[in-house]
């Protein structure tokens, strides 16, 4: 079955979707208007975030937009996500988010998402949003399934070691 993608499109993508939803507008961003500033918290009640716009056009005024950042987490009530593939160590988020990407059914830029090396082999790992994203709250994390590719497992199904404790990986 393949991936739903409710949340297709890069976070700044879908707010300016949003934006122009709510004003019944086709503007574009850098050619109609200019991103000043996003910020956590907002004084209308239900949103969490405000944006300020400068328009770049003669007669157009800038503005302000409130909206809701959603948790990173939402994910985990999603059932048809896939599994992360991982291949080689050591590796990183940032090098991993096409197939982070690709198998939850994201946008993501390297911008909005904190980095980390991994140098572990494991069945899940930690995404978690930066303070850059427009449309995922900062601080909020998702932790993806994973299946590892060309590592050695033993008896139990545990990835074998080295004494440096990274994963023996096959010969590609």
């Amino acid at each position: 079955m393949p991936i739903q993608k409710p949340y297709a499109g890069t976070s700044i993508q879908r707010v300016v979707a949003l934006m122009n939803t709510v004003n019944q507008s086709a503007y574009e961003l850098n050619t109609d208007f200019d991103i000043i500033k996003i910020t956590a918290g907002a004084p209308l009640a239900g949103t969490n975030t405000t944006l300020q716009y400068e328009s770049k056009v003669e007669g157009r005024v800038s503005g302000v937009v409130y909206y809701n950042r959603l948790p990173i987490s939402v994910l985990q009530s999603r059932t048809d996500l896939d599994q992360v593939d991982v291949s080689s160590f050591p590796t990183s988020i940032h090098e991993l988010l096409p197939k982070i990407n690709l198998a939850l059914g994201l946008d993501l830029t390297t911008d909005e998402v904190n980095d980390a090396i991994i140098t572990d082999a494991r069945m899940t790992y930690r995404l978690t949003i930066s303070q850059n994203s427009p449309a995922w709250l900062p601080g909020s994390y998702y932790d993806f399934q994973t299946t590892l590719q060309n590592v050695i497992l033993d008896e139990s199904g545990n990835v074998l070691l080295t004494e440096a404790g990274l994963p023996i990986e096959l010969e590609s």
